[in-house]
């Protein structure tokens, strides 16, 4: 029976019409392009995959560059203010109370100031005195 299976078969390929043909071209030209058109989908895919990463990658290291970049600036602030403390720790140590019959007086001039045009360039440093009352 295979014998005659396919000489039947072969008999109905050679009585195919024309339209059978061209339906079988053109399935098997869709076939190919779906297969084409998968491959472009899992390229389009594994580049969205590849964005996304990239993306997150850079929010990441905007993320820290931010963080490092606000740590320099507390540093440089710092750096900056230090010297306003000191200046603020040593006037508290040179405060003498430095008893007089008049409040608030200058006693003395320990640094001179400066004015330029109605404008003061540096404050004096000076002692004052400072009335005190003895309660007897």
């Amino acid at each position: 029976m295979d014998k005659k299976q396919t000489k039947t078969n072969q008999k109905k390929e050679e009585k195919q019409s024309p339209d059978d043909l061209t339906k079988k071209l053109e399935l098997e030209k869709i076939q190919l392009e779906i297969v084409a058109l998968k491959q472009q989908v899992d390229e389009f895919k594994n580049k969205y995959l590849r964005a996304i990463a990239d993306y997150q990658n850079l929010e990441k290291r905007v993320g820290e560059e931010r963080f490092e970049l606000m740590k320099m600036a507390n540093k440089n602030l710092l750096i900056k203010i230090l010297p306003f403390i000191d200046n603020l720790e040593k006037a508290e140590l040179a405060i003498d109370i430095i008893p007089g019959k008049e409040e608030n007086k200058v006693v003395e001039i320990l640094r001179k100031g400066y004015k330029f045009e109605d404008k003061i360039i540096r404050v004096a440093q000076v002692k004052v005195s400072k009335k005190i009352i003895n309660s007897k």
